[in-house]
């Protein structure tokens, strides 16, 4: 069974000022690094609720809009530093990991050797950021410094935070 690539699926808890606690089950698609489309249901009243999510770096812009057949729909809009909550992170259960990814890679790992499919084992490193920096050592070679990868288009300051714990320039 082959998991469905860009689609996360997740429940959680939210508190309002004025509003009870709400419980959510939503899904979140990702088409790309800088879209997330959500839809899911949320409680107390229970209602259907969608998000649309633009990214750019770490700076997020959310719409979403909420219904229930007995109130007024109600909209919002969120800008948002980090991630916003319709970007849920990938929850990794035992076995359910695809047979052919390195599961043994012991990190740090050298950026300059480093294959896509490592690239993706780091949290947040999805296929499409995996090969734009694969593609941008190819085209401007290795690097001395893994600060040297902000240049890559897509990666930001969180992004090579992360980075930075899981790779080193040899």
């Amino acid at each position: 069974m082959v998991p469905v690539e860009n689609v996360v699926c997740a429940i959680g808890a939210a508190r309002q000022e004025e509003v009870d606690i709400e419980f959510t089950f939503h899904t979140a698609f990702s088409p790309s690094p800088m879209l997330s489309i959500a839809t899911g249901v949320k409680t107390d009243p229970a209602r259907f609720w969608a998000a649309l999510e633009l990214s750019l770096s770490a700076l997020s812009m959310e719409y979403g809009y909420r219904e229930h057949s007995s109130l007024p729909g109600t909209h919002s809009l969120a800008l948002c530093w980090g991630r916003c909550a319709s970007r849920p992170s990938v929850l990794q259960l035992t076995g359910a990991e695809p047979e052919d990814e390195q599961s043994d890679v012991q990190f740090p790992i050298n950026v300059n050797t480093a294959t896509e499919a490592e690239l993706q084992l780091i949290p947040g490193i999805g296929p499409s950021k995996a090969s734009a920096i694969a593609s941008w050592l190819r085209q401007f070679g290795p690097v001395s410094s893994v600060s040297e990868l902000q240049d890559v288009p897509g990666i930001g300051p969180s992004i090579l935070q992360v980075l930075s714990e899981y790779l080193v320039a040899e």
